[in-house]
């Protein structure tokens, strides 16, 4: 018998059978397919980017018994995110700009997907539907099923060196639509100048049990974080000097797949998902969610940190060299280094918002990402003084 889900996920797409028969055709290839069944989950990443409504798998059974799987990511206008209105009318326009749900629907449509290196690839995109207040791409899901490990760094980080390598910043200019530096200021003298460091300098923050406990492991750090605060506003200004190339923008690992030979695919061994920030960006800026994004999960522990950061920086200047450019690697580190310490390092001690740990486990994630905030101190702090 027949059978058909097809109410949709809150926020998610419209399950509309004849559209879906369409993109379950062009996911397949097989112009006959007809849907015997349909459903639908939410998808376990969690969802924190204002203009993503939803994530969502979509799979079923053909008429014939062959199962079949597709991925929705539905997109909407910051504007009507729950967040939008924390954020002070001041810097409305600003995240705006910063936040255009239309970035990866324009990405998807222009000519990335068919110049990467040849061991990353992009998800098959099977379809765009378009409304006033929302995008859905349905796309290729694509399974990740290796561990990260160190070799899996290594890998990731010369995949991300090789596209920055392969696409300079004036040929993403031209022939990628729309596509435009993200100035690492607005950040900095935004967001970070008017919330995360006043959080860092309230006495009542380092004086909750939790933040206690980073301080006994690591008793400079209220002060460290002071001074990189103070010599920020000079490395912002450094950032837009560096060489600029193609960047991912979001690298984290959660947004590098390797599907492994069982997905059939030859085309690449990395699967690079989530293209909402691609833009021309400092050379090793890449490094900077690459790095951090299992800190700030969780996933990874503090032991984990040296090794990680000492292994992804060789290997993205290799892929850069792979592609025949050549930059110094105290300019890599540059770029990785501010990218790290304006988006993440100002941020690394509120854990607040997972609420889903219990005290315990919020803790333990809170040490975690205090070891990466450390090192991402370090880091930017050298940098400055090299600038001395």
């Amino acid at each position: 018998m027949e059978t058909m889900t097809m109410t949709s996920p809150a926020g998610g797409p419209s399950l509309d059978r004849d559209r879906l028969t369409a993109v379950v055709r062009r996911a397949t290839g097989r112009d006959d397919a007809q849907l015997a069944s349909i459903d639908s989950r939410p998808a376990a990443h969690r969802v924190e980017n204002m203009t993503t409504s939803a994530l969502t798998h979509v799979f079923g059974t053909l008429t014939d018994g062959t199962s079949w799987r597709v991925f929705a990511k539905t997109l909407r206008p910051a504007w009507l995110a729950l967040l939008w209105d924390e954020i002070p009318p001041m810097f409305h326009d600003q995240v705006r700009r910063s936040l255009n749900w239309q970035d990866e629907p324009r990405i998807y449509r222009g000519p990335l997907a068919g110049d990467v290196p040849g061991d990353l690839r992009l998800p098959e995109l099977y379809g765009i539907d378009e409304g006033e207040e929302h995008v859905t791409l349905w796309l290729e899901d694509v399974a990740d099923t290796s561990v990260w490990d160190l070799d899996r760094y290594r890998r990731s980080a010369r995949a991300l060196g090789r596209l920055s390598g392969r696409w300079s910043e004036a040929r993403a200019v031209e022939q990628l639509p729309a596509i435009r530096r993200r100035p690492m200021g607005e950040l900095f003298h935004g967001k970070i100048s008017n919330s995360d460091i006043p959080m860092l300098r309230d006495d009542s923050l380092w004086e909750t049990p939790m933040i206690r406990a980073v301080v006994e492991r690591d008793p400079s750090l209220r002060a460290d974080l002071e001074r990189l605060a103070d010599v920020c506003p000079a490395l912002v200004d450094l950032y837009s000097t560096l060489p600029h190339r193609l960047a991912h923008g979001d690298a984290t690992p959660d947004n590098l797949h390797e599907p492994g030979p069982a997905d059939g695919k030859s085309s690449g061994d990395i699967v690079a998902i989530d293209l909402s920030y691609v833009s021309p960006a400092p050379v090793g800026a890449d490094l900077s969610q690459l790095f951090v994004g299992r800190f700030e999960s969780g996933a990874a522990a503090a032991a984990d940190v040296h090794p990680v950061a000492d292994a992804i920086l060789p290997a993205y200047c290799e892929g850069l060299a792979d592609e025949g450019i050549d930059i110094a690697p105290e300019l890599v580190e540059a770029g990785w280094a501010i990218a790290l310490a304006v988006r993440s390092v100002f941020s690394a001690l509120h854990v607040g918002h997972r609420t889903d740990l219990d005290e315990a486990a919020q803790t333990e994630l809170l040490l975690n990402r205090a070891a990466a905030c450390r090192f991402g101190i370090d880091l930017a702090l050298r940098v400055a003084d090299r600038m001395t």
